[in-house]
């Protein structure tokens, strides 16, 4: 029983261990988990809506989420038991989630993914929290721009995404998914600003720590965001008429995660110095 119990101890003692890198390896593993299973939502929202072309992504995506959550479980001692616990019971959720979503009324489906990525992100927050509590500033910063404003940016643009292409897909947009596509709009907005704020005035205190090129990336970001917001808000939202590609909408959104992405990873590399 001591033994037992002096394991338990040193497993859950693990993540205070695990040098900064590692802790970086498993936020990033995370935001692996939320990407791929914010595609499977929004294919899945798409495919429902009309877009048949969506079905065959959303199966690849399921693939690179069972990848993405085996990944977290190899990297279980960094993250520790109660962490670990908490992923373990959302994967559970998720497998079972995906495969009831194509019997599920649409917007059913998209909110019950919108929970567990929900759930996802709080945990990765909790993750952030409990390996960099005690870290430099520096890394304290990087990784909280990376758990909280990044995915919650990444998040907003998702669901954006999401409800837009659905919407295009049945070529109009019902009242609920107007309300819904106003308020992301506005999180869109919101964790933009919060974003750029926070990583410029980084990049500006530890400019070697940076890319040369990052205030430029910050500035694109912000320009083809605005205009996807500007697009959404001129042409779905509201509309009873809509004759856009669904595909070419869901790609430009992709493109846009693709580019916070890559700021998170700038972040990361940045962890794992």
């Amino acid at each position: 029983m001591k033994k037992f119990f002096l394991m338990v101890v040193l497993l859950s003692a693990t993540s205070l261990l695990a040098s900064d890198a590692k802790k970086a390896e498993y936020l990033n593993s995370i935001k692996d988990v939320i990407v791929t299973t914010q595609h499977i939502r929004d294919g899945t929202y798409n495919f429902h809506n009309g877009s048949e072309f969506a079905q065959f992504a959303i199966f690849e995506e399921r693939s690179k989420q069972k990848r993405a959550y085996k990944q977290l479980d190899k990297q279980y001692r960094v993250a520790g038991k109660k962490l670990d616990g908490y992923f373990d019971k959302l994967r559970k959720q998720t497998r079972s989630l995906n495969k009831m979503a194509f019997q599920l009324e649409p917007i059913t489906s998209f909110n019950a993914y919108t929970t567990l990525i929900s759930k996802m992100i709080t945990d990765s927050q909790i993750a952030q929290k409990d390996f960099f509590s005690k870290s430099s500033e520096l890394v304290k910063s990087v990784s909280l721009v990376m758990a909280s404003d990044l995915l919650l940016l990444e998040e907003a643009v998702a669901k954006s995404r999401g409800i837009g292409s659905g919407v295009i897909a049945r070529t109009y947009c019902d009242d609920y998914e107007t309300d819904m596509l106003e308020k992301y709009l506005e999180d869109v907005d919101k964790y933009l600003k919060s974003s750029i704020s926070m990583m410029r005035s980084l990049s500006k205190k530890h400019a070697k720590q940076f890319p040369s090129n990052f205030n430029k990336k910050l500035t694109e970001l912000q320009k083809e965001t605005g205009q996807y917001v500007q697009f959404l808000r001129d042409k779905i939202v509201d509309q009873d008429e809509i004759s856009e590609d669904p595909n070419k909408f869901f790609d430009d959104g992709s493109q846009i995660i693709a580019d916070i992405l890559e700021l998170y990873k700038i972040n990361f590399e940045i962890l794992k110095k």
